[in-house]
């Protein structure tokens, strides 16, 4: 095992049971069995690898869910995600980090919505403006990552198959309906 995966893993290990905010990087090092110097020669600190942990995780596998009509896989992908690590991402989302966090999750969902987006306006031919596209994006990233949050905040009780499947039912075909709205064809 490479010093980066033991860090990764003392990482991990430590956030099961403790909130983000009270992990130091000497208890990863002293987890891990390697010196701060090694930590630092893979992280700047400890936000960069929560980020570092969490993308490489879950970016790539979301990011293959960004065409039209797969949104929904990374959507799924994401939430099964933080079901699967539950405590770990509680004790992110209840952390001092979580705006930053969130921040760049939404940073994320901006560029899967921007593919999708595209996408339609390829495959309809529409004619939006950039200030028109930038708001149809901004309202769908608020609803997925507002549906996201208070599913987590009320405790994951439904499935991510189940949650899914409520979303489905309001926002199937509704972004090319809405770029058909503001197209200047």
């Amino acid at each position: 095992m490479t010093a980066k995966q033991s860090i990764h893993r003392a990482f991990r290990a430590l956030l099961k049971q403790l909130p983000l905010s009270r992990i130091t990087i000497t208890q990863i090092c002293d987890e891990a069995n390697v010196n701060r110097q090694t930590f630092y020669y893979h992280y700047q600190d400890i936000l960069h690898l929560v980020k570092a942990i969490l993308f490489e995780e879950i970016s790539d596998e979301i990011a293959k869910g960004r065409a039209y009509d797969t949104w929904k896989h990374g959507f799924l992908t994401a939430t099964t995600f933080f079901r699967d690590h539950h405590a770990e991402f509680m004790n992110i989302y209840y952390s001092n980090y979580w705006e930053e966090i969130n921040r760049h999750f939404s940073q994320l969902s901006h560029q899967l919505l921007t593919g999708v987006i595209e996408e339609c306006l390829k495959t309809n031919a529409y004619r939006v403006s950039e200030q028109d596209k930038d708001f149809i994006i901004r309202f769908y990233r608020l609803a997925f990552n507002g549906v996201m949050s208070e599913w987590v905040t009320e405790g994951m009780s439904n499935s991510p198959e189940e949650l899914l499947a409520q979303l489905e039912k309001v926002v199937d075909g509704t972004m090319c309906t809405a770029l058909s709205r503001f197209s200047k064809r």
